[in-house]
């Protein structure tokens, strides 16, 4: 299910395209054109979470084909960056997205059965990381939040079709919903129940005092998003298949562990704050560890770890912590 990957995602990935001719004069062209920028920025989300270590800040402007099959070709950077690997990231995730057929009228307008495409990416932290910086509180408590939402509509929220439902609602101090709302953008009434029905069974924990302190507004505290999902594509699980995780997430805590301590990394150092979420797509853990206040201070930490072959990897990421102080940095240095 996607709703945890949006929910944790500290990454913004920009993504415009332009066409060379103006967009009022090509209608067609130009819907076709919007369609691909959503998927070309849902492509490299999914890349860039297994390359947090890129997001640095770095723009690129990259020029490619998409043929009357929407198959992508000639993807070139074409603009210096001094960032190679970022480059080839992005160039490979773009070229092997396969975008929906050009649409005929589309072809007619531009008089090619081709398009050629220009783009401009931003690898960049988002609003999160300075909303996780400025109210940890809140931020820490909203993240708590919307993982036990997606713990408890992992086995309801799937479809063989796209879904996306956006969701509102308020807790009072102790936790307990006053009011709620959810509008499905796709899925229609049923999504929407399934939502509200979560919504409605999940114990909160009682909201901490600092949390309003930190908004500086008083309660009840709103909570909100969109949760979306997918039907897998290729060789992923059908609708009717749900994966059953071999890893608990103790278990997976400790191989991640274990991880750290084979990369020459203390996991002392991050007792105190550890981040857990999983991606059934590529059946991968992801549990970042912070060495935020009260631990010593240093670098954020990603560990990787498959659930089936167990395989884990460690990568520091340019979140390093003073303290309460957090900053990009762009060296890694613990």
């Amino acid at each position: 299910m996607r709703a945890g990957f949006l929910a944790v995602l500290t990454a913004s990935v920009m993504c415009f395209h332009a066409l060379a001719l103006a967009a009022d004069k090509l209608p067609a062209a130009n819907a076709y054109n919007e369609r691909l920028k959503k998927i070309a920025n849902k492509a490299l989300r999914s890349t860039l979470m297994k390359h947090l270590d890129r997001l640095n800040g770095v723009t690129m402007k990259i020029h490619y084909v998409v043929d009357r099959d929407g198959h992508v070709h000639n993807v070139k950077v074409t603009s210096r960056t001094h960032d190679s690997s970022a480059e080839n990231i992005v160039a490979d995730a773009i070229a092997s997205t396969t975008f929906p057929p050009i649409p005929m009228d589309a072809q007619l307008e531009v008089g090619a059965g081709y398009l050629e495409l220009d783009a401009e990416v931003t690898l960049a932290a988002d609003e999160l990381s300075a909303e996780k910086a400025e109210i940890p509180t809140y931020y820490n408590y909203r993240m708590q939040v919307h993982k036990m939402m997606q713990d408890d509509l992992d086995p309801s929220f799937h479809a063989p079709h796209h879904l996306e439902v956006d969701y509102e609602f308020y807790l009072n101090p102790q936790g307990q919903v006053t009011s709620m709302k959810v509008h499905a953008k796709a899925g229609g009434q049923s999504a929407e129940q399934i939502i509200s029905r979560s919504i409605q069974r999940i114990k909160y924990p009682p909201i901490p005092p600092k949390v309003f302190k930190e908004l500086e507004q008083k309660p009840p505290l709103r909570i909100y998003g969109t949760l979306s999902w997918d039907p897998p594509q290729g060789g992923g699980p059908t609708e009717s298949e749900v994966y059953e995780w071999q890893l608990s997430e103790k278990q997976a805590l400790s191989i991640a562990n274990a991880a750290l301590a084979a990369n020459h990394i203390e996991p002392a150092r991050y007792k105190w704050h550890q981040q857990v979420w999983r991606i059934i797509d590529t059946r991968d853990w992801f549990i970042q560890f912070s060495a935020r206040y009260p631990g010593p201070g240093g670098n954020d930490v990603l560990v990787t770890l498959n659930d089936v072959s167990r395989k884990a990897s460690v990568r520091v990421l340019p979140l390093r912590w003073s303290g309460r102080v957090e900053t990009v940095v762009p060296q890694y240095k613990r």
